[in-house]
């Protein structure tokens, strides 16, 4: 990345900047240098009232009747300049998630299998070769993105979304791998599905995963699905 590298910082509505960057000059890191520094700004939160993340940019939200947009634009002009990319902590603890792809729990591994002439095997041993990152948090509440997925695991979303997924499933389309926490509806294809309690109510952070957290899958067989969840009733 060049040394005078600064990503743009546009006005968003009345009361926000968008603040991008250009995949080009990060060569690669363009999804972890926007989480970086996202959660840089977050410490400053006196200043803002919110830092909202995607993939590629993220809005820093203000409170237009106690600051002005010249005065905000300059506070957070000055503290992207003080951001150091390098220095910043990326080693987020690994998350290890266990997955059954059997049958019963991931209703779209045959067909994935069939369309990327792979064997069930295969496609298992290609989805958890690899460690995660999840990029952005959203669509339902808890969803999470994971890239990079394998290339060979490329596929489009199904023409025909399931009204209801089992909480855990575990879904793929394009680049990315995702988890729906909740369950719900959803139009990826479905190849697996973790017993893994990844949203508590109680808790102070209900979801497990959060951006920037690295994530790896471990296949399970049924019965440890079963003695997973017996488990996690006691």
């Amino acid at each position: 990345m060049k040394k005078n590298f600064k990503p743009s910082i546009t006005q968003f509505g009345d009361d926000a900047f968008l603040v991008r960057a250009e995949a080009k000059e990060l060569q690669g890191k363009l999804n972890e240098y926007i989480l970086a520094l996202a959660k840089y700004l977050r410490r400053f939160e006196g200043t803002w009232i919110d830092v909202i993340s995607a993939e590629e940019s993220f809005a820093v939200r203000f409170n237009p009747l106690e600051i002005s947009v010249a005065n905000a634009y300059k506070q957070l002009d000055e503290k992207i300049d003080a951001f150091n990319f390098q220095k910043s902590n990326q080693n987020h603890p690994i998350v290890n998630i266990p997955v059954c792809y059997s049958d019963g729990f991931a209703p779209d591994l045959q067909i994935v299998a069939q369309e990327k002439s792979l064997s069930i095997d295969d496609v298992v041993e290609q989805h958890t070769s690899v460690t995660y990152r999840v990029t952005v948090i959203g669509f339902t509440p808890g969803f999470a993105y994971l890239g990079d997925l394998p290339e060979a695991l490329f596929m489009p979303r199904r023409s025909v979304p399931r009204l209801y997924l089992q909480p855990g499933s575990i879904g793929i389309t394009g680049h990315r791998t995702g988890i729906y926490p909740l369950g719900g509806p959803g139009g990826w294809q479905i190849i697996g599905c973790s017993p893994m309690a990844l949203f508590d109510p109680s808790s102070e952070n209900p979801f497990k995963l959060s951006t920037g957290m690295r994530v790896k899958f471990t296949a399970i067989s049924p019965e440890q699905f079963h003695q997973y969840k017996t488990q996690r009733r006691q």
